[in-house]
């Protein structure tokens, strides 16, 4: 069980939403506002399982990290574009978007390699992330309709990234101190600790995915937009 949560549950936690996805395409797939988070967790899978298949053949694999993190930070971005709704709300998502990729680009240029995993970089996506998340629901409490916020799906994928990217945020932004560390000089506890937190990580991953995949089937999808 721990070799499974360790190794495969990253891969495939995306395929819960992505399979909603796929069999709810007459409600969920043609909404525009929907489609970034399609596309995220379609990326996501394939890059998970590609990272799992090189550990598999011990292969280096850490620069796929990277890629993925610019990926689906630009996917993201065209998400919460898309859900946020007051003209305020996207210009500071604009500010802080370039804020934050200011930080990622001199990170790669500077400090970290390309070809390894950057915790300064990935950390710097999470709280992008955690600061669009909070500008949702700081908007959806201001402009709060008869519904309620907690009735449509697009609150329930919010909440998902929220909690996923805050809770994360100091295993990832340790991760680093990991995929740098020479194993062999490692004492057993140092190993077990180190393979505790990512399985850690892995978990609330796998819960993330299930909140999605939570309000993709049950809650009410929001209305399409010309």
């Amino acid at each position: 069980m721990r070799e499974f949560v360790n190794n495969f549950l990253e891969a495939l936690s995306p395929l819960i939403p992505l399979i909603l996805f796929l069999f709810k395409k007459s409600s969920v797939r043609k909404l525009k506002e929907l489609m970034p988070f399609y596309y995220y967790t379609s990326i996501s899978f394939i890059i998970n399982i590609t990272i799992t298949i090189l550990a598999y053949l011990d292969t280096p694999n850490n620069y796929l990290y990277n890629l993925r993190l610019v990926v689906l930070s630009l996917l993201l971005f065209w998400f919460f574009w898309n859900i946020l709704r007051l003209k305020k709300s996207k210009q500071l998502m604009l500010l802080v978007t370039a804020i934050a990729y200011s930080v990622i680009v001199f990170n790669f240029l500077v400090i970290d390699n390309l070809f390894f995993f950057s915790s300064i970089s990935n950390g710097a996506l999470c709280l992008l992330v955690i600061f669009f998340c909070f500008i949702f629901f700081y908007e959806k409490i201001q402009t709060i309709d008869e519904e309620g916020i907690f009735s449509t799906c697009i609150f329930w994928i919010v909440f998902a990234l929220f909690f996923y990217y805050f809770a994360s945020f100091f295993i990832i932004i340790t991760f680093k101190v990991i995929t740098t560390s020479d194993f062999s000089n490692l004492s057993l506890a140092e190993k077990k600790m180190y393979s505790s937190l990512w399985a850690t990580h892995n978990i609330l991953y796998f819960i993330s995915n299930c909140i999605a995949s939570m309000g993709l089937l049950w809650k009410k999808y929001p209305t399409k937009q010309d």
